[in-house]
């Protein structure tokens, strides 16, 4: 049992490991993407963050996990161990510095333009700036709704 414990251990921590470093490259990279121009970044080169699913999906075979709720309980039951503690520590920090990556990029993008935080009833930001994947044709959001009423949910996907 202990044999088998360490052998799992040794996964969880080269996993850890292989994923945290691969997140520290793409992170990296596009953070040299974003300094020559956010811009050309988005247009271009976003599709460098794509790696990451990659990433996770290589990881999560290998633990023979589906989730990452999965990953922190199978490292909950090796925290005992410091060096398990560690790779999930810079696993968290990586994790928070993808997130603040991102963030970064948004406000980039923005600008100096002002955000409101939109609470149920209210009227949505239908002059937001859209480009159709399809036909690169500039567009607001209102040009796609019309005149309806509808629930629509946004994604923001980087890929």
């Amino acid at each position: 049992m202990a044999e088998e414990e360490e052998v799992n251990q040794g996964s969880v921590l080269s996993t850890l490991h292989s994923l945290t470093e691969g997140m520290e490259d793409i992170v990296k990279k596009a953070r040299e993407y974003v300094k020559d121009s956010v811009d050309d970044f988005v247009s271009n080169r976003v599709s460098c963050l794509g790696g990451l699913i990659g990433l996770y999906c290589k990881s999560f075979l290998r633990l023979g996990v589906t989730t990452r709720s999965e990953v922190n309980r199978l490292c909950q039951r090796h925290f005992r161990h410091q060096e398990v503690q560690e790779a999930v520590e810079h696993l968290d920090d990586m994790e928070r510095e993808w997130n603040d990556f991102l963030k970064d990029v948004d406000r980039k993008l923005q600008g100096d333009a002002s955000t409101t935080e939109l609470s149920i009833g209210s009227l949505g930001p239908c002059d937001i700036p859209l480009t159709d994947a399809r036909t690169d044709k500039k567009l607001t959001l209102r040009d796609y709704l019309g005149d309806k009423n509808l629930v629509l949910v946004l994604l923001r996907h980087f890929a």
